[in-house]
């Protein structure tokens, strides 16, 4: 997986740093709310959370008359670290756009984006069905 480089300090992976700014836009969050939400396995987002720690982006907190859960919040270098990352991010859709521009019209890039859009749900409604124990039934065998 390829990383980018933060400042002078950090080189995130793209799951690091979106994790990263998952935090920080929704701060006390938790490490099951993660793995729920990215589909990845408690051991993955652990790796992701020991890291941001280490490099001390993010922090654990427990809540008051809850000792058992820990909540998730970034740190002012954490923070300034996800801001330049969804910089990065605009700078880059744009960068995208102005190329899509230069030899497709305003309709063949929103047709195309609506299609991606749909593709995307159609597999991931295929992950999930394939996903699931139970056996397919709706597989059609080819001739």
């Amino acid at each position: 997986m390829s990383a980018h480089q933060y400042g002078d300090n950090y080189t995130l992976t793209m799951m690091e740093v979106h994790t990263l700014s998952y935090i920080e836009d929704h701060p006390g969050t938790s490490s099951g709310e993660l793995i729920q939400y990215w589909d990845k396995t408690k051991g993955t987002i652990s790796q992701i959370l020991t890291k941001l720690e280490k490099l001390e982006l993010i922090e654990k907190r427990k809540k008051d008359g809850n000792a058992k859960n820990l909540y998730l919040y970034v740190t002012a270098e954490g923070s300034r670290v996800s801001k330049a990352h969804k910089m990065y991010d605009i700078l880059d859709i744009a960068k995208t756009m102005s190329q899509l521009q230069k030899q497709c019209s305003a309709e063949e890039i929103e047709a195309f984006y609506h299609v991606i859009s749909v593709y995307n749900e159609v597999i991931k409604k295929d992950f999930e069905i394939n996903k699931s124990p139970r056996k397919r039934t709706d597989v059609t065998p080819l001739p």
